[in-house]
C-alpha cells in the first residue's frame, strides 16, 4: 500500500468490487490494450455508482489503426458510450497527441460513496464476500479462508487466489 493507494493485479473484465462502489472510475491509456474492451467498459460502468462519473481515454492517430475493434474514432466512442452503455453527458476533450479524454456520467442518482478502506469495498476473488483482512504478507478472507498474497512491491496478487 502506498498511503491510501492500493495496486491490485486482477482481470479488468471482472472487477472484485460491488456494483456502484465508486463515485469516479478512471481507465487511462489502457482500453485499447484489453482483449475485450467493451467487457471492461461494462465492468467500469457496473462499479460506478448511479450519478457517478467515468473518465476514459480514447486512442487517436495512426496507432489506433493497428488496434482494429479496440480503438474507436471519437464519433464511435461517443456512440458506444451513449447507446451501448447508456451513459449521459458524454464529453470528449483533446488530451495528448495520441489520446482524447472522455468524461461520462452514469444515469441515476445516489449519495456519494466517499473514500473508504479497501477492505470495505474489495470482494474476495474466490467467494465474492467483502470479508478480507490484512495479515502478514497477504489478505485473508474470513468467509472462505482464501489467501491473497501481497508482493514485496506491495502489489496485491488477486489472480493467485482465483
Amino acid at each position: 500500500m502506498f498511503g491510501r493507494l492500493h495496486l491490485l493485479h486482477h482481470p479488468a473484465e471482472h472487477l472484485p468490487f460491488p456494483e456502484g462502489a465508486f463515485d469516479l472510475v478512471c481507465c487511462l491509456e489502457a482500453l485499447e490494450f484489453m482483449v475485450r474492451p467493451r467487457a471492461v467498459v461494462a465492468e467500469l460502468v457496473r462499479v460506478t455508482r448511479p450519478g457517478g462519473w467515468l473518465l476514459l481515454t480514447n486512442r487517436l492517430g495512426t496507432d489506433a489503426r493497428l488496434m482494429p475493434g479496440k480503438a474507436w474514432s471519437l464519433e464511435q466512442a461517443q456512440q458506444i458510450y451513449q447507446e451501448e452503455f447508456g451513459l449521459l453527458e458524454v464529453e470528449v476533450q483533446r488530451w495528448q497527441v495520441d489520446y482524447s479524454l472522455i468524461w461520462a456520467r452514469k444515469p441515476g442518482e445516489s449519495l456519494p460513496t466517499r473514500s473508504r478502506p479497501l477492505e470495505e469495498v474489495w470482494c474476495c476473488p474466490r467467494c465474492g464476500k467483502t470479508a478480507l483482512l490484512r495479515v502478514a504478507g497477504a489478505y485473508r478472507c474470513t468467509a472462505c479462508e482464501a489467501r491473497v498474497p501481497v508482493g514485496a512491491d506491495e502489489i496485491i496478487e488477486a489472480l493467485s487466489a482465483l
